[in-house]
């Protein structure tokens, strides 16, 4: 539970920095629903890695082994989060700030699993 709540607390930071971007991608800037979504979690992932390896987890391997696993574990959470908010929006028809919000649980969930079992798994445990 300790790893969860540390995870929850680099998510939060990273929430509130990617929604903000997201939310001023399409207010101010005017890009669109996904490209906006897009930039708001790409400006979290290198922060959230460096934040997940060494508090987090602590994990000591070679961030150059676990930097390609994160990468492949935000790709697919990702995904979770493009479904999800794009479920809410175009199929529940809720508003496209809200929306985002639905894409937010889903990457978390995702990221969190693939962090633990597959990024930083615990020792004696490493991933294959």
């Amino acid at each position: 539970m300790k790893k969860l709540a540390k995870f929850l607390a680099v998510g939060a930071l990273n929430t509130l920095i990617g929604l903000s971007c997201i939310y001023a991608a399409m207010g101010i800037l005017h890009l669109g629903f996904l490209a906006s979504n897009a930039l708001g979690y790409g400006l979290g992932i290198v922060m959230s890695f460096a934040l997940n390896r060494a508090w987090t987890f602590a994990h000591a391997a070679p961030w150059r082994v676990s930097f390609p696993k994160w990468l492949a574990v935000t790709g697919v959470a990702y995904l979770c989060n493009v479904v999800a908010a794009s479920f809410a929006r175009w199929t529940l028809g809720v508003d496209p700030y809200v929306a985002q919000l639905f894409g937010v649980a889903a990457y978390t969930g995702a990221s969190f699993l693939g962090a633990r079992q597959f990024v930083f798994p615990p020792a004696g445990m490493a991933a294959q």
